[in-house]
């Protein structure tokens, strides 16, 4: 029995990878397939130019002690909520405060440039990822089936940036960055059914 979601996928062949069994993304470039590898640290280059017979070619480890790209050091959330019955009401003030630090927006510290065979340091081309706090404020009041808020996320709106990227693997004169949400201001209105 065929499972679904195997359906319209041919069985071409396997590698074992050297034994390295954690493969969580593949990339295909010019006959070589780079492997990601979630636990060994690296990726592995394997050659797949002839399909039938993949050929693990090489692979790459990360510099002892390097960081995940975008994974910061410092990850913290605090949140202080005050709330006090009025009536048939339960009226509730609360304040979210989180930080993250910098990060490295690429892992790789060296790489060839594919078009003049250059050394090249992505993680510097890239630029780091500013470290940023936020805050978050909502005022609001509960009641057996309905409840109204006023909130304001990114209360002072800070320009975090959650991520960066480049178009392509060899642009690195254009970066994209991925912010935080902007300031937002409302009102949230609920029922209980």
């Amino acid at each position: 029995m065929t499972p679904v979601s195997a359906r319209n996928i041919d069985f071409v062949a396997n590698t074992p990878l050297d034994g390295r069994g954690d493969g969580v993304q593949v990339m295909v470039h010019k006959g070589h397939a780079f492997v990601g590898h979630m636990f060994s640290d690296g990726f592995t280059v394997v050659d797949v130019r002839d399909p039938k017979h993949p050929r693990p070619v090489k692979f790459v480890a990360a510099p002892a002690n390097t960081r995940l790209p975008i994974t910061p050091k410092w990850k913290l959330a605090s949140t202080l909520r005050y709330s006090v019955p009025v009536g048939a009401a339960k009226v509730y003030g609360q304040a979210n405060a989180t930080y993250q630090s910098s990060a490295s927006a690429d892992l790789r510290a060296a790489t060839t440039e594919p078009n003049s065979g250059n050394i090249i340091n992505p993680a510097q081309l890239m630029g780091r990822i500013d470290a940023f706090t936020q805050f978050n404020f909502a005022l609001g009041s509960e009641w057996d089936k309905y409840s109204l808020e006023i909130f304001a996320t990114n209360a002072f709106d800070e320009r975090g940036q959650l991520s960066r990227s480049v178009a392509c693997g060899v642009c690195y004169n254009r970066v994209y960055i991925v912010p935080n949400q902007p300031r937002t201001i409302g009102i949230r209105a609920g029922a209980k059914f």
